[in-house]
């Protein structure tokens, strides 16, 4: 299934130990022994990725589907970089494609508040016409100038590391109304939190608890499925599952957005990754 989003070239050496040293950017790993890195690094990342393809045939008809591995944004056709061996969202779009649960026309949105902007995602999604892009991202750190990555952007916020919170959602808000602004509803809504830092909980939390669910800009993370305001969506990777932020936000109650979306939602909230049994990839 990997030969459908990677080059048949990248996935023969994708388990070298040299490979992996360059994607982690951890170069002492090219002297572990292959057996090591498969065990280590190559193993876990096929597992997450078959978590996201899993998460993608079930989020149609469960509505929300959360995979807490996967959203490997950086990995490209070409090959993985910054830590991303495989690239899980677009297997996983070209999984339900494949399988006509999507049509090539059907709408898709990507949404993006890694810290890190998401260059193998646009990189490779920027053309499809039917996928629109979020990204809201630091403009100061890796990767940098990504000029054929950021071309990819439907819509883009480059950001700063010193703004403030409210400035972070204010840029958040902004980019979300452009992103649903004259579009038809999107059929399928990819929503990646990111890893790295503590906004991924905080934003949600705000907007789920601040804003109007019939809201039109943040309907994708207000689940309602009895009176059908919701949209598909899955998480990639959500590490705010197991996370308190009350140390770093205190004065707010510690709630994530899976609690949040099983405090409005009447329906099981399913979690992929964990259980699976074998993976096909």
């Amino acid at each position: 299934e990997l030969r459908a989003v990677h080059d048949e070239s990248y996935l023969k050496i994708s388990h070298h130990s040299r490979v992996i040293a360059q994607v982690a950017e951890l170069h002492a790993l090219r002297w572990f022994p292959r057996f090591l890195m498969r065990r280590w690094f190559v193993f876990p990342s096929l597992w997450c990725t078959a978590g996201t393809v899993l998460a993608a045939r079930q989020v149609l008809q469960e509505g929300l589907v959360t995979n807490i591995g996967g959203g490997f944004h950086h990995s490209k056709r070409t090959g993985g970089e910054g830590f991303c061996l495989y690239s899980d969202i677009a297997l996983a779009i070209s999984t339900l494609r494949k399988e006509g649960q999507l049509s090539a026309t059907d709408p898709i949105f990507y949404i993006d508040l890694d810290v890190h902007q998401g260059n193998g995602v646009s990189t490779d999604l920027g053309d499809d016409p039917a996928v629109r892009i979020l990204d809201v991202f630091n403009s100061e750190i890796y990767p940098f100038r990504d000029k054929v990555a950021r071309a990819g952007i439907d819509v883009s916020r480059p950001l700063t590391s010193d703004l403030k919170d409210e400035e972070y959602l204010a840029a958040v808000r902004d980019g979300l109304d452009e992103l649903f602004l004259d579009q038809p509803r999107p059929k399928l809504v990819i929503y990646n939190a990111g890893t790295r830092h503590p906004y991924a909980c905080f934003v949600l939390r705000r907007l789920l608890e601040n804003e109007r669910p019939a809201d039109r800009g943040f309907r994708p993370f207000l689940l309602s499925q009895r009176e059908g305001t919701g949209y598909p969506t899955f998480e990639p990777r959500d590490w705010s599952l197991k996370r308190d932020l009350s140390p770093v936000f205190s004065g707010h109650n510690s709630k994530c957005p899976i609690e949040l979306y099983k405090a409005r939602s009447d329906t099981t909230v399913p979690r992929v990754g964990a259980d699976l049994q074998r993976s096909s990839l």
